[in-house]
């Protein structure tokens, strides 16, 4: 919950053109999933190998996220368009 809360408050300073806010925010995010799962799944266990589960989850995972998010945005971007051409003809 504290992180869409974050994302949401990120809202005000969002602009529609820019794609650095979106993708910073999506990897960030997800970073941040990675580490609470690390922490809860493995750290309490025992298992100590963060570099490990850096280079083999986390970093996939963050990097797979990151290019669906972005290509989802480009997608959305374009979708939007004519509705914004419409909007200016009224």
């Amino acid at each position: 919950m504290t992180i869409g809360f974050v994302v949401g408050f990120c809202k005000k300073i969002y602009f529609t053109d820019s794609l650095i806010l979106p993708v910073v925010l999506i990897a960030s995010s997800d970073f941040v999933y990675c580490f609470y799962y690390y922490v809860t799944e493995f750290l309490m266990r025992g298992r100590l190998h963060l570099g490990f589960y850096f280079i083999h989850k986390f970093l996939p995972e963050i990097l797979y996220t990151t290019l669906a998010g972005v290509l989802l945005f480009e997608l959305a971007a374009h979708l939007e368009k004519p509705k914004e051409r419409k909007r200016k003809e009224i």
